[in-house]
Protein backbone atom coordinates (compact mmCIF):
# COMPACT_ATOMS: atom_id res chain seq x y z
CA UNK A 1 0.00 0.00 0.00
CA UNK A 2 1.39 3.33 -1.01
CA UNK A 3 2.14 5.54 1.96
CA UNK A 4 2.15 9.29 2.37
CA UNK A 5 5.60 10.85 2.36
CA UNK A 6 6.54 13.69 4.68
CA UNK A 7 7.31 16.96 2.97
CA UNK A 8 9.25 19.03 5.49
CA UNK A 9 9.67 22.06 3.26
CA UNK A 10 7.72 24.89 4.82
CA UNK A 11 8.38 28.16 2.94
CA UNK A 12 6.43 27.08 -0.13
CA UNK A 13 2.70 27.10 0.63
CA UNK A 14 1.97 24.82 -2.33
CA UNK A 15 2.45 21.15 -1.67
CA UNK A 16 3.60 18.61 -4.22
CA UNK A 17 0.55 16.60 -5.39
CA UNK A 18 0.40 13.08 -4.01
CA UNK A 19 -0.49 10.24 -6.30
CA UNK A 20 -2.88 8.23 -4.22
CA UNK A 21 -6.55 7.84 -3.57
CA UNK A 22 -7.59 9.79 -0.46
CA UNK A 23 -8.79 7.12 1.87
CA UNK A 24 -8.43 6.81 5.61
CA UNK A 25 -7.15 3.27 5.31
CA UNK A 26 -3.89 4.52 3.84
CA UNK A 27 -2.42 4.78 7.31
CA UNK A 28 -2.95 2.21 10.01
CA UNK A 29 -3.03 4.86 12.78
CA UNK A 30 -6.10 6.65 11.45
CA UNK A 31 -8.69 4.09 12.64
CA UNK A 32 -7.13 4.33 16.09
CA UNK A 33 -7.45 8.12 16.06
CA UNK A 34 -11.10 7.82 15.04
CA UNK A 35 -11.54 5.33 17.89
CA UNK A 36 -10.09 7.79 20.39
CA UNK A 37 -12.43 10.47 19.05
CA UNK A 38 -15.42 8.16 19.51
CA UNK A 39 -14.45 7.22 23.07
CA UNK A 40 -14.07 10.85 24.13
CA UNK A 41 -17.45 11.72 22.65
CA UNK A 42 -19.24 8.74 24.16
CA UNK A 43 -17.81 9.48 27.60
CA UNK A 44 -19.00 13.07 27.35
CA UNK A 45 -22.38 11.86 26.08
CA UNK A 46 -22.99 10.18 29.42
CA UNK A 47 -22.82 13.53 31.23
CA UNK A 48 -26.31 14.99 31.27
CA UNK A 49 -25.36 18.64 31.29
CA UNK A 50 -26.04 21.48 28.86
CA UNK A 51 -23.97 24.36 27.58
CA UNK A 52 -26.93 26.52 26.62
CA UNK A 53 -30.67 26.26 27.17
CA UNK A 54 -31.22 26.33 23.40
CA UNK A 55 -30.10 22.69 23.34
CA UNK A 56 -33.31 21.79 25.13
CA UNK A 57 -35.89 24.36 24.10
CA UNK A 58 -35.00 24.61 20.40
CA UNK A 59 -33.96 21.03 19.64
CA UNK A 60 -34.65 18.35 22.28
CA UNK A 61 -38.00 19.69 23.45
CA UNK A 62 -39.59 20.00 19.97
CA UNK A 63 -38.13 16.60 19.03
CA UNK A 64 -39.73 15.17 22.16
CA UNK A 65 -42.97 16.81 21.11
CA UNK A 66 -42.85 15.09 17.73
CA UNK A 67 -42.51 11.74 19.51
CA UNK A 68 -45.00 12.15 22.36
CA UNK A 69 -47.20 15.06 21.31
CA UNK A 70 -46.44 16.82 24.59
CA UNK A 71 -43.86 19.58 24.80
CA UNK A 72 -43.16 23.08 26.02
CA UNK A 73 -43.26 25.39 23.00
CA UNK A 74 -40.53 28.02 23.24
CA UNK A 75 -41.30 31.56 22.14
CA UNK A 76 -39.14 31.15 19.02
CA UNK A 77 -41.56 28.53 17.68
CA UNK A 78 -44.53 30.76 18.46
CA UNK A 79 -42.81 33.49 16.45
CA UNK A 80 -41.98 31.07 13.63
CA UNK A 81 -38.24 31.81 13.62
CA UNK A 82 -36.95 28.27 14.14
CA UNK A 83 -36.85 25.38 11.69
CA UNK A 84 -37.90 21.77 12.17
CA UNK A 85 -35.23 19.87 10.26
CA UNK A 86 -32.93 19.27 13.25
CA UNK A 87 -35.73 18.36 15.71
CA UNK A 88 -37.14 15.96 13.11
CA UNK A 89 -33.74 14.25 12.72
CA UNK A 90 -33.24 14.06 16.48
CA UNK A 91 -36.69 12.56 16.96
CA UNK A 92 -35.51 9.20 15.53
CA UNK A 93 -32.98 8.28 18.28
CA UNK A 94 -35.17 10.00 20.84
CA UNK A 95 -38.15 7.86 19.82
CA UNK A 96 -36.06 4.70 20.02
CA UNK A 97 -34.88 5.49 23.53
CA UNK A 98 -38.37 6.46 24.62
CA UNK A 99 -39.77 3.17 23.28
CA UNK A 100 -37.10 1.01 24.93
CA UNK A 101 -36.98 2.71 28.33
CA UNK A 102 -39.53 5.52 28.64
CA UNK A 103 -38.81 6.14 32.33
CA UNK A 104 -35.07 6.54 31.85
CA UNK A 105 -32.76 9.03 30.15
CA UNK A 106 -31.84 6.58 27.40
CA UNK A 107 -33.45 8.80 24.78
CA UNK A 108 -31.05 11.62 25.63
CA UNK A 109 -28.00 9.36 25.55
CA UNK A 110 -29.02 7.97 22.15
CA UNK A 111 -29.38 11.48 20.73
CA UNK A 112 -25.90 12.39 21.90
CA UNK A 113 -24.51 9.09 20.66
CA UNK A 114 -25.94 9.76 17.20
CA UNK A 115 -24.37 13.22 17.22
CA UNK A 116 -21.08 11.69 18.38
CA UNK A 117 -21.06 9.33 15.40
CA UNK A 118 -21.88 12.18 13.05
CA UNK A 119 -18.98 14.23 14.43
CA UNK A 120 -16.43 11.55 13.55
CA UNK A 121 -16.37 13.21 10.16
CA UNK A 122 -14.40 16.07 11.72
CA UNK A 123 -11.11 14.22 12.39
CA UNK A 124 -11.51 12.47 9.03
CA UNK A 125 -11.93 15.84 7.31
CA UNK A 126 -8.94 17.35 9.12
CA UNK A 127 -6.84 14.38 8.03
CA UNK A 128 -7.97 14.84 4.45
CA UNK A 129 -7.40 18.60 4.45
CA UNK A 130 -3.82 18.14 5.66
CA UNK A 131 -2.79 14.89 3.95
CA UNK A 132 -1.36 16.49 0.79
CA UNK A 133 1.27 18.22 2.90
CA UNK A 134 2.61 14.96 4.29
CA UNK A 135 1.87 12.01 6.56
CA UNK A 136 2.77 13.85 9.77
CA UNK A 137 0.59 16.83 8.86
CA UNK A 138 -2.34 14.51 8.20
CA UNK A 139 -1.99 12.44 11.38
CA UNK A 140 -1.45 15.41 13.68
CA UNK A 141 -4.43 17.25 12.17
CA UNK A 142 -6.63 14.17 12.61
CA UNK A 143 -5.48 13.78 16.23
CA UNK A 144 -6.24 17.42 17.02
CA UNK A 145 -9.67 17.03 15.44
CA UNK A 146 -10.24 14.05 17.73
CA UNK A 147 -9.06 15.52 21.05
CA UNK A 148 -9.41 19.29 20.85
CA UNK A 149 -11.79 20.29 23.64
CA UNK A 150 -13.89 22.79 21.66
CA UNK A 151 -14.49 20.21 18.94
CA UNK A 152 -15.52 17.14 20.90
CA UNK A 153 -17.33 19.10 23.62
CA UNK A 154 -19.75 20.70 21.17
CA UNK A 155 -19.86 17.59 18.96
CA UNK A 156 -22.23 15.75 21.31
CA UNK A 157 -24.56 18.70 21.85
CA UNK A 158 -27.82 19.18 19.97
CA UNK A 159 -26.92 22.65 18.79
CA UNK A 160 -26.67 24.33 15.40
CA UNK A 161 -23.02 25.15 15.97
CA UNK A 162 -21.97 21.61 16.88
CA UNK A 163 -23.92 19.99 14.05
CA UNK A 164 -22.54 22.64 11.71
CA UNK A 165 -19.00 21.43 12.42
CA UNK A 166 -19.97 17.85 11.57
CA UNK A 167 -21.42 18.94 8.23
CA UNK A 168 -19.11 21.69 7.03
CA UNK A 169 -15.66 20.28 7.80
CA UNK A 170 -16.34 17.22 5.60
CA UNK A 171 -17.65 19.70 3.03
CA UNK A 172 -14.29 21.50 3.10
CA UNK A 173 -12.48 18.21 2.56
CA UNK A 174 -14.69 17.35 -0.41
CA UNK A 175 -14.16 20.82 -1.87
CA UNK A 176 -10.40 20.32 -1.76
CA UNK A 177 -10.73 16.94 -3.49
CA UNK A 178 -12.85 18.41 -6.28
CA UNK A 179 -10.18 20.98 -7.07
CA UNK A 180 -7.79 18.22 -8.11
CA UNK A 181 -10.24 15.67 -9.48
CA UNK A 182 -13.83 16.51 -10.29
CA UNK A 183 -16.35 13.75 -9.70
CA UNK A 184 -20.09 14.15 -10.04
CA UNK A 185 -21.00 12.12 -6.95
CA UNK A 186 -18.51 14.00 -4.76
CA UNK A 187 -19.80 17.33 -6.08
CA UNK A 188 -23.32 16.19 -5.25
CA UNK A 189 -22.28 15.15 -1.75
CA UNK A 190 -20.60 18.52 -1.27
CA UNK A 191 -23.73 20.38 -2.36
CA UNK A 192 -25.84 18.29 0.01
CA UNK A 193 -23.56 19.02 2.98
CA UNK A 194 -23.41 22.74 2.19
CA UNK A 195 -27.19 23.01 1.90
CA UNK A 196 -27.79 21.10 5.13
CA UNK A 197 -25.13 23.23 6.82
CA UNK A 198 -27.05 26.30 5.66
CA UNK A 199 -30.34 24.92 6.98
CA UNK A 200 -28.77 24.07 10.34
CA UNK A 201 -26.79 27.31 10.73
CA UNK A 202 -27.64 29.78 7.95
CA UNK A 203 -25.45 32.40 9.63
CA UNK A 204 -22.47 30.55 8.12
CA UNK A 205 -23.62 31.43 4.59
CA UNK A 206 -20.48 33.52 3.73
CA UNK A 207 -18.22 30.61 4.67
CA UNK A 208 -20.51 28.16 2.84
CA UNK A 209 -20.28 30.30 -0.29
CA UNK A 210 -16.49 30.32 -0.04
CA UNK A 211 -16.42 26.53 0.24
CA UNK A 212 -18.59 26.23 -2.87
CA UNK A 213 -16.38 28.65 -4.83
CA UNK A 214 -13.25 26.86 -3.62
CA UNK A 215 -14.54 23.55 -4.93
CA UNK A 216 -15.11 24.81 -8.45
CA UNK A 217 -11.55 25.79 -9.25
CA UNK A 218 -10.82 25.12 -12.93
CA UNK A 219 -13.39 22.32 -13.16
CA UNK A 220 -16.56 24.39 -13.30
CA UNK A 221 -18.26 22.31 -15.99
CA UNK A 222 -17.67 19.08 -14.10
CA UNK A 223 -18.41 20.36 -10.60
CA UNK A 224 -21.34 22.79 -10.94
CA UNK A 225 -24.02 20.29 -12.15
CA UNK A 226 -23.42 17.90 -9.26
CA UNK A 227 -23.02 20.77 -6.81
CA UNK A 228 -26.32 22.33 -7.89
CA UNK A 229 -28.15 19.01 -7.62
CA UNK A 230 -26.74 18.43 -4.15
CA UNK A 231 -27.69 21.92 -2.98
CA UNK A 232 -31.22 21.51 -4.31
CA UNK A 233 -31.53 18.15 -2.56
CA UNK A 234 -30.26 19.55 0.73
CA UNK A 235 -32.63 22.50 0.65
CA UNK A 236 -35.48 20.13 -0.19
CA UNK A 237 -34.62 17.99 2.84
CA UNK A 238 -34.47 21.07 5.04
CA UNK A 239 -37.82 22.27 3.74
CA UNK A 240 -39.30 18.79 4.16
CA UNK A 241 -38.75 19.04 7.90
CA UNK A 242 -40.88 22.17 7.95
CA UNK A 243 -43.60 20.84 5.64
CA UNK A 244 -44.23 17.59 7.55
CA UNK A 245 -44.68 19.59 10.74
CA UNK A 246 -47.17 21.92 9.08
CA UNK A 247 -45.01 24.97 8.34
CA UNK A 248 -43.96 26.77 5.15
CA UNK A 249 -40.61 25.40 3.92
CA UNK A 250 -37.63 27.45 5.09
CA UNK A 251 -39.74 30.56 5.66
CA UNK A 252 -38.43 30.62 9.22
CA UNK A 253 -34.99 31.69 7.92
CA UNK A 254 -36.33 34.96 6.54
CA UNK A 255 -38.46 35.49 9.65
CA UNK A 256 -35.41 34.96 11.84
CA UNK A 257 -33.37 37.48 9.85
CA UNK A 258 -36.22 39.97 9.89
CA UNK A 259 -36.72 39.65 13.64
CA UNK A 260 -33.13 39.43 14.84
CA UNK A 261 -31.33 41.67 12.35
CA UNK A 262 -33.86 44.04 10.79
CA UNK A 263 -35.92 44.59 13.93
CA UNK A 264 -33.00 44.08 16.32
CA UNK A 265 -34.84 41.46 18.36
CA UNK A 266 -31.65 39.67 19.39
CA UNK A 267 -30.45 42.86 21.08
CA UNK A 268 -32.85 42.05 23.93
CA UNK A 269 -30.44 39.30 24.99
CA UNK A 270 -27.43 41.59 25.27
CA UNK A 271 -25.10 43.43 22.92
CA UNK A 272 -21.33 43.57 22.58
CA UNK A 273 -18.93 45.73 20.56
CA UNK A 274 -17.64 44.55 17.15
CA UNK A 275 -14.26 43.47 18.55
CA UNK A 276 -15.81 41.27 21.27
CA UNK A 277 -15.21 37.93 19.52
CA UNK A 278 -11.50 38.61 19.13
CA UNK A 279 -10.95 39.66 22.73
CA UNK A 280 -13.18 36.94 24.16
CA UNK A 281 -11.46 34.26 22.10
CA UNK A 282 -8.18 35.40 23.61
CA UNK A 283 -9.65 35.03 27.08
CA UNK A 284 -11.02 31.57 26.25
CA UNK A 285 -7.71 30.27 24.95
CA UNK A 286 -5.82 32.11 27.69
CA UNK A 287 -2.03 31.99 27.27
CA UNK A 288 -2.47 29.31 24.58
CA UNK A 289 -3.45 32.20 22.28
CA UNK A 290 0.25 33.06 22.08
CA UNK A 291 0.83 29.65 20.49
CA UNK A 292 -2.36 29.12 18.52
CA UNK A 293 -2.50 32.40 16.61
CA UNK A 294 1.09 32.32 15.23
CA UNK A 295 0.75 28.63 14.38
CA UNK A 296 -2.55 29.31 12.60
CA UNK A 297 -0.91 32.04 10.51
CA UNK A 298 1.90 29.63 9.60
CA UNK A 299 -0.63 26.96 8.68
CA UNK A 300 -2.54 29.50 6.58
CA UNK A 301 0.43 29.58 4.20
CA UNK A 302 -0.57 26.04 3.32
CA UNK A 303 -4.35 26.59 3.33
CA UNK A 304 -5.12 30.30 2.79
CA UNK A 305 -8.74 29.56 1.89
CA UNK A 306 -9.37 28.11 5.35
CA UNK A 307 -8.12 31.33 6.91
CA UNK A 308 -10.44 33.29 4.62
CA UNK A 309 -13.38 31.18 5.82
CA UNK A 310 -12.51 31.78 9.47
CA UNK A 311 -12.17 35.53 8.89
CA UNK A 312 -15.52 35.59 7.04
CA UNK A 313 -17.24 33.93 10.01
CA UNK A 314 -15.72 36.30 12.56
CA UNK A 315 -16.34 39.37 10.40
CA UNK A 316 -19.99 38.71 9.61
CA UNK A 317 -20.87 37.77 13.18
CA UNK A 318 -19.05 40.84 14.48
CA UNK A 319 -21.51 43.03 12.57
CA UNK A 320 -24.40 41.68 14.65
CA UNK A 321 -24.79 43.33 18.04
CA UNK A 322 -25.79 40.19 19.95
CA UNK A 323 -22.81 37.88 20.29
CA UNK A 324 -22.14 34.55 21.96
CA UNK A 325 -18.96 32.52 22.06
CA UNK A 326 -20.56 29.51 20.35
CA UNK A 327 -21.73 31.50 17.32
CA UNK A 328 -18.27 31.52 15.70
CA UNK A 329 -17.35 27.95 16.63
CA UNK A 330 -16.68 26.97 13.02
CA UNK A 331 -14.24 29.86 12.66
CA UNK A 332 -12.55 29.08 15.97
CA UNK A 333 -11.99 25.42 15.18
CA UNK A 334 -10.83 26.23 11.64
CA UNK A 335 -8.07 28.32 13.22
CA UNK A 336 -7.17 25.32 15.41
CA UNK A 337 -6.91 23.15 12.29
CA UNK A 338 -4.57 25.69 10.69
CA UNK A 339 -2.53 25.77 13.90
CA UNK A 340 -2.22 21.98 13.82
CA UNK A 341 -0.87 22.16 10.26
CA UNK A 342 1.47 25.00 11.22
CA UNK A 343 2.82 23.12 14.23
CA UNK A 344 4.20 20.40 11.95
CA UNK A 345 5.94 23.01 9.80
CA UNK A 346 7.54 24.52 12.90
CA UNK A 347 8.58 21.05 14.09
CA UNK A 348 10.23 20.36 10.73
CA UNK A 349 12.28 23.55 10.99
CA UNK A 350 13.33 22.82 14.58
CA UNK A 351 14.11 19.16 13.89
CA UNK A 352 16.36 20.04 10.96
CA UNK A 353 18.21 22.62 13.00
CA UNK A 354 18.78 20.36 16.01
CA UNK A 355 18.85 17.08 14.05
CA UNK A 356 15.97 15.52 15.92
CA UNK A 357 14.67 12.11 14.93
CA UNK A 358 11.73 12.26 12.52
CA UNK A 359 10.11 9.38 14.42
CA UNK A 360 9.42 11.78 17.31
CA UNK A 361 7.34 14.17 15.24
CA UNK A 362 3.92 12.52 15.30
CA UNK A 363 3.87 11.22 18.91
CA UNK A 364 5.53 14.39 20.24
CA UNK A 365 3.14 16.76 18.52
CA UNK A 366 0.09 14.66 19.39
CA UNK A 367 1.11 14.67 23.05
CA UNK A 368 1.69 18.43 22.97
CA UNK A 369 -1.71 19.07 21.41
CA UNK A 370 -3.39 16.81 23.96
CA UNK A 371 -1.85 18.80 26.80
CA UNK A 372 -2.79 22.09 25.15
CA UNK A 373 -6.39 20.92 24.77
CA UNK A 374 -6.42 20.00 28.45
CA UNK A 375 -5.10 23.43 29.43
CA UNK A 376 -7.67 25.28 27.32
CA UNK A 377 -10.51 23.03 28.52
CA UNK A 378 -9.66 23.67 32.16
CA UNK A 379 -8.95 27.38 31.80
CA UNK A 380 -10.66 29.69 34.32
CA UNK A 381 -12.75 31.43 31.65
CA UNK A 382 -14.15 28.06 30.55
CA UNK A 383 -15.33 27.45 34.11
CA UNK A 384 -16.97 30.88 34.20
CA UNK A 385 -18.76 30.24 30.89
CA UNK A 386 -19.99 26.87 32.11
CA UNK A 387 -21.19 28.20 35.45
CA UNK A 388 -23.21 30.93 33.76
CA UNK A 389 -24.69 28.45 31.30
CA UNK A 390 -25.76 26.14 34.14
CA UNK A 391 -27.34 29.01 36.04
CA UNK A 392 -29.34 30.20 33.02
CA UNK A 393 -30.55 26.73 32.14
CA UNK A 394 -31.63 25.82 35.66
CA UNK A 395 -33.51 29.11 35.94
CA UNK A 396 -35.35 28.55 32.65
CA UNK A 397 -35.99 24.84 33.14
CA UNK A 398 -37.60 25.44 36.53
CA UNK A 399 -40.40 27.27 34.73
CA UNK A 400 -41.27 24.34 32.49
CA UNK A 401 -40.74 21.24 34.67
CA UNK A 402 -40.79 18.74 31.81
CA UNK A 403 -39.97 15.40 33.48
CA UNK A 404 -38.43 14.07 30.27
CA UNK A 405 -35.48 16.39 30.70
CA UNK A 406 -35.32 16.61 34.48
CA UNK A 407 -31.92 14.89 34.52
CA UNK A 408 -30.48 17.76 32.56
CA UNK A 409 -30.83 20.05 35.55
CA UNK A 410 -27.20 20.90 36.22
CA UNK A 411 -25.80 20.33 39.67
CA UNK A 412 -22.45 18.87 38.60
CA UNK A 413 -19.22 20.45 37.38
CA UNK A 414 -19.55 23.23 34.79
CA UNK A 415 -19.91 21.65 31.33
CA UNK A 416 -17.29 23.84 29.71
CA UNK A 417 -14.74 22.43 32.04
CA UNK A 418 -14.39 20.26 29.00
CA UNK A 419 -12.33 17.37 30.28
CA UNK A 420 -13.59 16.95 33.81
Amino acid sequence: MQQLEDQPRFPNSRATPLRLTPRLGQHHLVPGIIGVALVLRLVLSSRMTVFHADEVWQYLEPAYGLVTGSWVRAWEFHAGIRGWFVPLMLSAPLALGHALAPQSQLHLWLVRTALSLLSLGVPWAWYDLARRFGRTHALVAAWVGAVWCEVFYFAVRPSAEGIGLSLLFPAMALAQRLRSRARFHEAGALGLLLALGFVVRFHYLPAIALIALWSVGRNARQVIPGLALGIASGLALGGFGDVVTGHPPLLWIWRSIAFNVVQGGSDMFGTQPPWWFVTYQGLTWSWATLLLVPLALIGARRQPMLLAMAIAIYATHSLIAHKEYRFVLLGTTTLVLLAAIGSVDVWNIVSRKFRLSSSLATPGLCLAWSMLSLVVGLSPISVIIGTRAISRFNRWSSRANNPAFAALRCTSNPPTRHLR
